[in-house]
């Protein structure tokens, strides 16, 4: 992963130790407050998996909002970073709540990508799906949490993810060769649209099909690009972003009106350590999501098409919510709702399936929206429960990279050939050892000698064809041969 610097290092020290308070929100300002800056980091496991293993949940609280200090709004949240506790309270009652980390509003993007998402990244170099997602109620920080903005200190877990694999790719060994390909859809009023295609409104049909590790759902026709650098990744980010549904209500002026799935495949192709061995080959997706926010309408003021747009938020978030609750029951043989909606089904196999996920679950601190942070909290006290059991992808069957590989060395070889004058490469199992070389000059002058002695043969039979018609036929037939 890339390194970190030793300032930043003792910093998330400090922070990591802290316990924050209400005053030191205060604190923060509007301007901490309008450009939530927050990170954090736990470590995830990175190494091969054994089993089964929890989706590991963290939480993030922005600073209060410019608005909400202007309405006198007060503090209902107290994080403990130590504890990785979140304690939320209200005049009537007072819930605490334990994570596998928590990050307060004085944290930073770098913090929390080192510490929540780097574990992800470096485990899909060993063959391992992944997963990241934000979850929050509208206006909580989950774009600013997955995007950021395009600075090192400010930029979000999508893009430091970006940097971080073809950092690693740089340093891996020369011998390894890497194939990075991206796709980026979102989930709008529950049609699948593509954000990299030639017609981003185009609705995508989402197509089931069975595979060694079950069943998998995916997007029919949408684009994947061959990316060699962060920097082709980063501006696929854009362009996609560029024409993501966005809107305004009174919550937030810049609100996601869809949910979004950034896709990365990463595979690997390592020479076998044994002479004439196969090469071993790895296969790993990473999804970086970010969901669109609950809202309640009475608070977002939303009419006509928001109002509507809102309610296939909810819908969908909803079915997420289901299929979080059927993972985590405590009853035998419970059915999972996986088609209940477009987003469930392809976020199948990062809950409950073959994935390792973390879930970054965004808060807001203000008082008045003490409810949605509460729900937002129990919704990922839930989500601690559900245990998928990543698997390593080795030898997988559609791997690109072999196919590029066997197209590249019989392109070579056949330049090789033809900058020596020689012959293209023999059917497998043909032995031309021993064959004689090729003389070029005669082998010109029998392809001639057959050329003429075919013409010879036509032209014969033809003279023979009008001779047997003349027998039957009183004209004269005259053959030009020269025709």
């Amino acid at each position: 992963m890339p390194p970190v610097p030793a300032a930043k290092l003792r910093e998330s020290e400090r922070r990591s130790h802290h316990r924050s308070s209400s005053s030191s929100q205060q604190q923060a300002g509007k301007g901490a407050a309008d450009a939530l800056a927050a990170t954090g980091t736990t470590g995830a496991g990175g190494g091969a998996a054994s089993g089964s293993e929890r989706v590991r949940v963290v939480v993030r609280c922005r600073p209060m909002s410019s608005t909400e200090m202007d309405t006198k709004c007060k503090n209902c949240i107290v994080m403990n970073n130590e504890e990785g506790s979140v304690e939320i309270s209200s005049p009537e009652k007072t819930k605490k709540f334990n994570f596998d980390a928590v990050y307060d509003w004085n944290s930073t993007q770098n913090e929390i990508y080192t510490e929540s998402a780097a574990p992800i990244v470096n485990s899909i170099f060993d063959g391992y799906n992944g997963t990241i997602f934000a979850y929050g109620q509208t206006g909580s920080g989950k774009t600013w949490t997955m995007e950021g903005k395009p600075t090192s200190e400010l930029q979000g877990v999508m893009p430091n993810a970006f940097e971080h694999i073809f950092n690693k790719i740089s340093l891996s060994q020369k011998s390894t060769q890497y194939l990075v390909r991206a796709s980026y859809v979102e989930i709008y009023n529950e049609d699948v649209c593509d954000l990299l295609g030639d017609d981003h409104k185009k609705k995508l049909e989402v197509r089931q099909i069975f595979t060694d590790g079950g069943t998998e759902f995916y997007p029919e026709g949408r684009r994947e690009v061959d990316v060699e650098n962060a920097d082709q990744l980063t501006e696929l980010l854009h362009k996609g972003s560029s024409v993501r549904h966005v809107g305004s209500h009174k919550l937030n002026q810049h609100s996601s009106r869809s949910h979004a799935i950034f896709t990365l495949i990463l595979e690997s192709s390592t020479p076998s350590p044994s002479p004439g061995g196969k090469p071993i080959v790895r296969q790993a997706v990473l999804n970086l999501v970010d969901l669109a926010g609950s809202e309640k309408q009475m608070k977002t003021g939303a009419e006509g098409e928001r109002l509507k747009e809102g309610a296939k938020i909810n819908k969908s978030l909803s079915a997420l919510s289901k299929v979080i609750s059927a993972l985590t029951s405590t009853k035998e043989n419970t059915h999972v709702p996986y088609r209940d909606s477009r987003l469930t089904k392809l976020l199948m196999h990062s809950l409950g399936g073959s994935c390792r996920t973390v879930m970054i679950t965004n808060i807001s601190p203000a008082d008045y929206n003490f409810q949605e942070s509460l729900t937002s909290l129990r919704y990922a006290e839930r989500a601690k429960l559900i245990k998928n059991t990543p698997h390593m992808n080795t030898d997988p069957k559609n791997a690109k990279i072999l196919e590029y590989q066997e197209t590249i060395a019989r392109l070579k070889e056949m330049l090789a050939k033809r900058a020596a004058g020689g012959m293209m490469s023999p059917p497998p199992g043909v032995d031309i050892s021993s064959a004689p070389e090729l003389d070029i000059d005669s082998e010109k002058q029998l392809l001639e000698k057959e050329k003429q002695d075919e013409i010879a043969k036509i032209t014969s039979e033809k003279s023979a064809t009008v001779e047997v018609a003349a027998l039957f036929y009183p004209f004269t037939i005259v053959l030009d041969t020269h025709c």
